[in-house]
């Protein structure tokens, strides 16, 4: 049992005193000094205790490292639990590294490139042209028309004429594509009949 000083002015601590008394006679106390205690501070303790000053031979004192003696203990329970429990200290699951996603790139699309106007008008043209030359009953109508004509007749208003009255009963959505005059004016045997009238003039 230990006993506490009389002085306060420092925080209590517990230390070890050991002591001889006689030739066979050694022991330790665990005190409690507030500070550093010395040896009169030892013997006077240890009177207390019913051990005369007299007897006293040597007294001494260390601090009770009460640290130390609880590490050791923590670590003998720790080895412990892991001896007769091991299931619960498993270590952490380790997970595999998993790589970053490759990313593959492709090329851009380019777009096709539509036909410019100029490009388009000629080309439209040529169709045109192509489908007239085609008009073949268109051109021989016309033709007909022109060789009747004079020199003197109104030849361009005369084979408008003609043109509207072959044209009148050859209409639907298939006009540009006909070979004979059509209700459309502006049609590729519509000029087939138009030109071939003119030119068939004497």
């Amino acid at each position: 049992m230990s006993r506490l000083p009389k002085e306060t002015d420092q925080p209590a601590q517990d230390y070890i005193v050991e002591y001889r008394a006689g030739q066979f006679q050694n022991g330790s106390l665990v005190l409690r000094f507030s500070g550093d205690p010395d040896e009169k501070t030892l013997r006077a303790a240890l009177q207390n205790f019913g051990l005369p000053a007299s007897a006293l031979e040597e007294v001494r004192a260390r601090p009770l490292n009460t640290g130390r003696m609880w590490d050791n203990v923590s670590t003998s329970r720790d080895t412990l639990s892991d001896s007769r429990w091991p299931q619960e200290s498993v270590s952490a699951p380790t997970t595999a590294p998993t790589s970053a996603p490759t990313v593959l790139s492709t090329p851009p699309r380019r777009r096709p490139r539509l036909p410019s106007l100029p490009t388009f008008i000629v080309i439209a043209a040529l169709v045109f042209v192509a489908l007239g030359f085609q008009a073949i009953p268109a051109k021989e109508q016309g033709q007909g028309v022109g060789e009747l004509l004079s020199e003197d007749s109104p030849t361009l208003e005369i084979c408008g004429d003609a043109l509207t009255e072959f044209g009148a009963g050859n209409g639907g959505p298939r006009q540009l594509l006909s070979d004979e005059p059509t209700q459309f004016p502006f049609t590729p045997a519509n000029a087939a009949f138009f030109i071939s009238c003119v030119l068939a003039v004497p």
